[in-house]
């Protein structure tokens, strides 16, 4: 899916809601290592950047990109036929959940002091134009020319406002985690890098069926 910020009203400054989360695996045996390790469950697990909007947006918004190149899967298909009112703008991943955290994720940092012209152009943090926002937590707090976040002083107001955006994007990452196959410890694939491609697929098939179910039960309007 391929975020495309031109759809977004030119007036627009905060567009989305942003944050990461981990899913439980059992144990990269071919591939042991603590980039696996997901602090959260205690065990190995892979880790996705979910992007909420923050208002609704047409369909123009999705572009599909195959993740095969000239053979195009169940999911792609899937993903195709995306509800009219949407509202994921961007999934990446899967990433090792132990190896990078949710900022590194956000920004393409690769390690920790890597310069800034070897971050990973794919990154969210690249897709966002000058004076567009993000709204975010805590962690993200050492970029505030890209993401907003909680802060003392802001009016009262603002801070409703943004535990709403916030609220909204762990109610999306919730219905996700209501499937079994993301909420438990994914055993399927041989390799790591099968069991990714896997797990990827997985975590595209439940989006899916969050997204048509968000046609008859929306998030939460802010």
């Amino acid at each position: 899916i391929l975020l495309n910020v031109s759809d977004f009203d030119a007036k627009e400054i905060i567009i989305l809601s942003v944050d990461c989360v981990n899913y439980p695996t059992t144990e990269f045996r071919l591939d042991p290592g603590t980039e696996w390790y997901d602090h959260k469950s205690h065990g190995p697990g892979l880790k996705y950047e979910y992007a909420v909007c923050v208002h609704h947006v047409s369909s123009s918004l999705y572009d599909l990109q195959s993740s095969y190149h000239a053979t195009a899967t169940a999911t792609d298909i899937l993903f195709s036929l995306i509800i009219m009112e949407a509202i994921l703008c961007l999934d990446q991943g899967p990433f090792p959940a132990g190896k990078y955290n949710d900022m590194s994720v956000f920004l393409g940092m690769e390690k920790k002091k890597q310069p800034k012209a070897e971050w990973n152009r794919d990154a969210l943090y690249w897709k966002l134009p000058k004076g567009k926002k993000v709204v975010a937590d805590s962690i993200y707090s050492g970029c505030p020319e890209k993401v907003m976040i909680k802060r003392e002083g802001h009016p009262e107001w603002v801070t409703e406002y943004l535990d709403r955006i916030q609220n909204r994007q762990e109610t999306y990452h919730e219905r996700l985690a209501n499937f079994n196959i993301l909420s438990s410890k994914f055993r399927h694939g041989k390799s790591s890098e099968e069991k990714m491609q896997l797990h990827r697929m997985a975590v595209d098939c439940v989006a899916f069926l969050v997204h048509h179910d968000l046609k008859y039960h929306p998030l939460m309007d802010v």
